[in-house]
Parts: structure tokens; sequence; C-alpha cells
């Protein structure tokens, strides 16, 4: 049974494959940290994971 990430990691890249096909080419390499697509540091980010909090409320954490 495959649950969690380690699980598909242990599994040969063959087995992988004829369980699921292509889709079991990119598990394979996924769980290994392999991608060889291009990185993009120009391109127009989706969102900003900025928070906000004021300084009064921060202090007040602080302590």
């Amino acid at each position: 049974m495959l649950f969690i990430g380690l699980d598909l990691k242990v599994q040969s890249f063959d087995f992988l494959q004829q369980r699921f096909g292509k889709a079991g080419t990119h598990y394979f390499w996924i769980a290994h940290a392999v991608d060889h697509r291009p990185i993009q540091p120009d391109r127009i980010r989706k969102s900003i994971g900025a928070k906000t909090r004021s300084k009064r409320i921060w202090r007040a954490w602080r302590r």
C-alpha cells in the first residue's frame, strides 16, 4: 500500500510505471527530489505571502 511519499520512494521505477503508467514516472522522480523544470525567477507572482500586524500588537505579543 502507498500512503506517504516515503512509500513511493522505496518502490522501483518499473513498479511505479507499471502501476500508474505515465504518472508513475512522475511520482518516481518527485519522490527522489528530481525536478528538471527550468527555474523562472522573474515570473509574475500569483500571491504575496505578506502578513500585516500593527506595531502595537507585535510589541504586546513579544512581551
